[in-house]
């Protein structure tokens, strides 16, 4: 009788682990994971586009290459506010930081 009670405490949990994994609050964890983790590692792409583009430092291209990243900076920056937006996640930098 007792193995049979922990056998279903023991389903019980894994099915409330996949609820916590699968239900809406565990997709909304994803979506903030990818779009944090998408950010950054286009804003790292631009920084290191800008690095191997200093040859250009003072010549016509410098103009247009500065543009260029400019223009891809604001589309990361909106895209990602935009999927912020849509899956009701606040900005990091917007989340209050609980006191101590």
């Amino acid at each position: 009788m007792a193995e049979k009670a922990k056998a279903e405490n023991a389903t019980d949990s894994f099915a409330m682990l996949g609820e916590s994994f699968f239900g809406f609050d565990g997709m909304k964890k994803a979506a903030e994971w990818y779009i944090e983790t998408t950010e950054k590692l286009a804003t790292q792409a631009i920084e290191m586009q800008e690095k191997s583009l200093e040859w250009a430092k003072g010549t016509p291209l410098e103009a247009l290459f500065e543009a260029q990243n400019s223009i891809a900076r604001k589309l990361i920056e909106r895209s990602a506010a935009a999927a912020r937006n849509l899956w009701q996640i606040p900005h990091p930098e917007e989340t209050p930081t609980p006191k101590e």
